[in-house]
C-alpha cells in the first residue's frame, strides 16, 4: 500500500535519500531535491522541495543550493549524517521505517533507491519549473474570456518573462515589473504568479 506523507516525514525522507545517495555516489556532493521527490510513490506538492531545503539549511542538517527558476539541490552536513544514523536504528522513527520498508513510500529499482544526478544541471533544466508554469499560464490565458486585445497583452507579458528566463542573468527588475500587477489585474493567474514569485525571488 502506498502511504501519504506529512511534511515532517518528507524532511526525514530527504535526509535518508541524501544519505543513500552519498553511500552510492560519495560524500560532499549535492543532489537534486525535486528529483528525489519524484521517486516517491505518493506525489508531494512541488513547493515542498524548496521549503524543505530551507528548513534543512536553517537546522544545519544540509546545505542548500538555490538557483533562479526553481532548481534546488542539497548536500548533507555532518549533523545531517548523524541525524540519519541516529534514527535509522531507532524504532518508532520515520527514518527507521523508511530503511526497513522503503517500498511502502518510494519507487525502487533492482538496486534500491535510484541514483540521481549530482551537481548543477544546465540553465534550461534549472529553470524548467518556471517554464512549465509559464506554459500553464499561457493555457489559462488561451482559455480565458478576455477580449482579444487584452489576451494579446498578457501573451506579450508572458513572452517578456520567457525572454528574460532564457538569459544567463535575467533582469529581476523586469521580471518583478511584469509579475507584480498581473495578480490584481488578472485574478485567474494569481496562483501561478504567487508560485513563480516564490521560485524567482528565493
Amino acid at each position: 500500500m502506498t502511504l501519504a506523507m506529512t511534511f515532517t516525514q518528507f524532511i526525514d525522507y530527504l535526509l535518508w535519500a541524501l544519505y543513500e545517495q552519498e553511500r552510492r555516489q560519495g560524500t560532499g556532493q549535492s543532489f537534486d531535491l525535486n528529483e528525489l521527490a519524484r521517486l516517491l510513490r505518493q506525489p508531494v506538492d512541488q513547493q515542498w522541495a524548496l521549503d524543505a531545503a530551507r528548513v534543512l539549511e536553517s537546522r544545519g542538517l544540509a546545505r542548500g543550493i538555490f538557483t533562479l527558476g526553481g532548481f534546488v539541490s542539497a548536500m548533507l552536513t555532518g549533523e545531517g549524517r548523524l541525524h540519519v544514523e541516529d534514527r535509522i536504528g531507532r524504532d518508532g522513527t520515520f527514518i527507521h521505517e523508511l530503511a526497513e520498508n522503503p517500498r511502502a513510500f518510494v519507487k525502487l529499482g533492482d538496486d534500491g533507491l535510484a541514483a540521481v544526478a549530482n551537481g548543477l544541471p544546465s540553465i534550461e533544466e534549472q529553470r524548467a519549473p518556471t517554464l512549465e508554469l509559464l506554459d500553464s499560464m499561457q493555457a489559462a490565458v488561451n482559455a480565458s474570456p478576455l477580449e482579444k486585445d487584452e489576451r494579446d497583452d498578457v501573451r506579450a507579458d508572458l513572452a517578456t518573462l520567457r525572454a528574460q528566463l532564457a538569459k544567463r542573468e535575467p533582469n529581476l527588475g523586469v521580471l518583478a515589473g511584469v509579475l507584480e500587477p498581473m495578480s490584481s489585474r488578472y485574478p485567474f493567474l494569481s496562483r501561478y504568479v504567487s508560485r513563480l514569485t516564490s521560485l524567482l525571488f528565493v
